[in-house]
């Protein structure tokens, strides 16, 4: 009786790793959500607004001139998370977007800003906040080569509510990863589930705007 009671544990406990497993692997882009009309400035608020609607992560790299922000209006009926990208894309086809490894990510096209591709050795973190895993950005000589090699300065508006509400504590772990891949998993692991990395058109002076919020 007791091996029958085991057996039947045990198949149990398989049965629910099974169906985790499976939940897990549901892409993100297929998750249901309901009706939802949009209307804000610009397409990067957009992409920011879509992922706090949906609860995706998104991780958006972009040229962007906000002098010439156009408003964005979106009717969504209901569908996916696919289906509202799609809609996004549909109205603004300079964009494109792909599920990669978890998370979302949002791109201008035929090009999105280099940082992102930038290999770096990173240090790792450990029980880091939110911001000062952000404010370390400035301290990662690869990023410091790129910047300066692209004559490029960093301008980020804040209000000093960036971190007020998720100042969450993450591990990262050292490795050699990508910018991008840097930014995915804070976003991750901290559930703010949003960055962007946002530059001035070619053609203008560069400026780039980092944020993880």
């Amino acid at each position: 009786m007791k091996l029958l009671i085991r057996l039947l544990a045990v198949v149990l406990a398989c049965q629910l790793g099974s169906i985790a497993a499976q939940d897990r692997a549901v892409p993100l882009s297929s998750l249901k959500v309901g009706a939802w009309h949009l209307e804000v400035l610009g397409a990067d608020n957009a992409v920011r607004k879509i992922s706090s609607f949906v609860h995706v992560p998104i991780g958006l790299e972009a040229y962007i001139d906000i002098s010439h922000d156009e408003m964005v209006v979106l009717d969504f009926p209901g569908g996916t998370v696919g289906d509202l990208l799609n809609l996004f894309v549909s109205r603004h086809p300079d964009f494109s977007w792909v599920e990669d490894g978890g998370i979302i990510h949002v791109s201008t096209r035929p090009e999105r800003p280099g940082l992102g591709d930038v290999e770096i050795s990173y240090p790792g973190a450990q029980n880091k906040t939110r911001e000062e895993v952000w404010n370390d950005l400035a301290t990662i000589p690869e990023i410091n080569h790129w910047m300066k090699a692209n004559d490029c300065s960093r301008l980020e508006l804040m209000t000093g509510k960036e971190f007020k509400l998720n100042n969450r504590v993450v591990s990262i772990e050292a490795s050699r990863m990508s910018v991008s891949r840097l930014l995915d998993q804070v976003a991750l692991k901290s559930g703010q589930d949003f960055w962007e990395i946002l530059q001035t058109p070619k053609g203008k002076p560069c400026r780039l705007h980092i944020t993880v919020w």
